[in-house]
């Protein structure tokens, strides 16, 4: 049974993860049907704002791992709910609809968020890049297809040697239900 949940699960993936094909024009609504929730104040005494995506956070701050702790061993917390904090290391420029957070340090490894295309609009800000985010859900390592992979790649502004060298599916690591929250975006820049 965990074969066939497991085949399953890397078919939505695959399936799931082709690249968008539409022009930015405006906000879009999320995977689960609901609108996007607006940034948010994250504490009035900070004043910081933060964008936030799909369910609300649910888990405790002090049960935070970082995003290098999970990709230095991602079967460890294979099909666990996590609560990960790291840096945006990357966004689809078309629409949005994926990004990437890194834990920092020399690995190229990330942790791979995607969501669905949104129908219009962009749904996660270019200005995400390098901003702090607390990531939930359940953790999935994966594979997803070649031809996502190299787009990933193309987005991240890989050579085209380094693209052509991707062969087959990949492995990736993502999460099953992702509740976001990207810090330091304001809600002008979250609505671009």
């Amino acid at each position: 049974m965990k074969m066939i949940a497991a085949v399953c699960l890397a078919a939505v993936l695959a399936a799931g993860m082709g690249a968008c094909t539409e022009t930015p024009k405006g906000n879009a609504p999320a995977a689960n049907g609901s609108a996007p929730t607006p940034p948010v104040a994250v504490s009035p005494a900070k004043a910081e704002v933060a964008w936030t995506y799909g369910e609300a956070l649910k888990m405790d701050d002090k049960d935070s791992i970082t995003a290098a702790t999970v990709l230095a061993d991602p079967a460890a917390y294979a099909k666990k709910d996590v609560r990960v904090k790291g840096k945006v290391a990357a966004v689809c420029e078309k629409k949005g609809c994926w990004f990437t957070v890194t834990g920092g340090g020399k690995t190229e490894q990330v942790i791979l968020l995607k969501f669905q295309d949104p129908p219009e609009g962009r749904l996660v800000p270019m200005e995400a890049i390098g901003h702090d985010a607390v990531i939930e859900g359940t953790l999935v390592v994966g594979k997803i297809s070649e031809a996502f992979a190299r787009d990933l790649a193309s987005d991240q502004g890989k050579s085209d040697e380094e693209i052509q060298k991707i062969k087959g599916p990949q492995p990736v690591v993502t999460l099953k239900n992702p509740a976001v929250k990207i810090i330091g975006i304001a809600p002008a820049k979250a609505a671009t």
